[in-house]
């Protein structure tokens, strides 16, 4: 596609549209964030905001103690690199060779942690879901805490929201499960956080991924982990040593001694995001996700398509999966959206050219441009 081809309206569920007041951020030199005090600064307020606002609803007070010590800045780790890292960051940093994990699994990402955990030598069990259900009903919850019971896994890995399926798993019940049993938690909210309340205590998940593409709708350069202080017990003894390990992290920013050069124009932009959304009010954030979700689902069945996931309560505020009409095929509805500078997301695997997503989160979180892009999908659909 050349380069200069623009999308009146993107709905693609990440990468998603950088708004030009982030978009600015990138364009500014800094200097060295080896050598400035304020790039460390920058860095602390950063990870603050991450904590601050990802645990809105279940506020705990963070305060710097006497020593000038600032407890976000070894809860919320800040790493070069896309969501993707944050993922391999976590799990690498926190298994040993031969420890049980167990995956929940009801999607192609949940599915992924299996190959990974599998990769670093791990024993792995899998609790399965159809790829378009969540766990929900007290059997599902039943199945899980019978097979943590029975397995006993070091780390339990789940996805809070499968982009590709387009679900909403609840954490509280997984959460509880996790501390019964001694069980470190890791949660991919890659596609959730800053978009859909977590539902429980940041302090609850003990490892936590984002990417800043999504909801922060940054460019896809940096990525974060959340880390409980039951995690950094385990994550000091594995003593993992690598470009994405997190141990490194631990008290980095009081040292002002980093792993390796940071991006400094990523974090800015990632800071200014998170400013806006502090601005913008969570829970005003959250119902903007939640009227796009709710607008997206009223309008596809008005238009007498099919809602890939059929219950609102599993369904994501971020993304929305739209089976894809039995008598077209998704390369031609793609190619007459794009003409008409309009443009969804495909997908993969199993659901490739069977669903598609309409990805309405971060800056695409505006009813007024996703109203106009639904019209568009209904006129094509008709004309084609």
């Amino acid at each position: 596609m050349d380069v200069n081809q623009r999308y009146n309206e993107s709905f693609i569920p990440g990468p998603t549209v950088i708004p030009k007041e982030i978009l600015e951020a990138y364009g500014v030199d800094y200097g060295s964030s080896d050598l400035e005090y304020s790039f460390f600064d920058s860095y602390s307020r950063t990870q603050q905001l991450v904590s601050t606002l990802l645990s809105t609803g279940h506020e705990q007070k963070k305060v710097e103690d006497g020593n000038n010590n600032k407890p976000w800045e070894d809860q919320v780790i800040i790493q070069v690199g896309e969501g993707m890292l944050a993922l391999w960051s976590a799990l690498k940093s926190s298994l040993l060779p031969g420890d049980r994990v167990l995956c929940i699994v009801s999607g192609l990402f949940g599915d992924g942690f299996i190959s990974m955990a599998e990769g670093l030598s791990c024993q792995v069990s899998k609790i399965s879901f159809p790829i378009n259900t969540v766990p929900s009903t007290p059997e599902d919850f039943e199945k899980i805490r019978a097979e943590i019971s029975s397995f006993r896994p070091h780390l339990i890995t789940c996805v809070h929201c499968e982009t590709p399926s387009t679900t909403l798993t609840p954490l509280s019940q997984l959460v509880k499960f996790a501390h019964e049993f001694d069980s470190l938690l890791l949660v991919d909210f890659v596609s959730s956080a800053f978009a859909a309340p977590l539902g429980v205590p940041l302090e609850s998940i003990d490892l936590g991924c984002l990417g800043s593409q999504k909801a922060l709708s940054c460019a896809p350069s940096l990525c974060a982990v959340t880390v409980s202080n039951r995690a950094w017990d385990k994550i000091q003894k594995v003593n993992y040593q690598g470009y994405d390990a997190l141990l490194p992290w631990k008290g980095a920013v009081q040292k002002q001694y980093f792993p390796y050069s940071f991006y400094w124009a990523g974090l800015e932009g990632m800071k200014r995001s998170l400013e806006m959304i502090s601005a913008e009010g969570m829970e005003n954030v959250y119902k903007r996700h939640r009227e796009c979700k709710e607008l997206t689902r009223r309008e596809i069945k008005r238009m007498g398509l099919k809602l890939y996931i059929e219950r609102d309560e599993d369904s994501a505020d971020s993304v929305t999966g739209v089976v894809v009409p039995e008598d077209l095929e998704w390369s031609e509805l793609d190619a007459e959206l794009r003409k008409k500078k309009v443009c969804f997301g495909g997908n993969y695997g199993e659901l490739k050219n069977k669903m598609f997503r309409i990805g309405h989160m971060g800056s695409q979180a505006n009813v007024d441009k996703l109203r106009h892009a639904l019209e568009v999908l209904e006129s094509t659909v008709q004309e084609l």
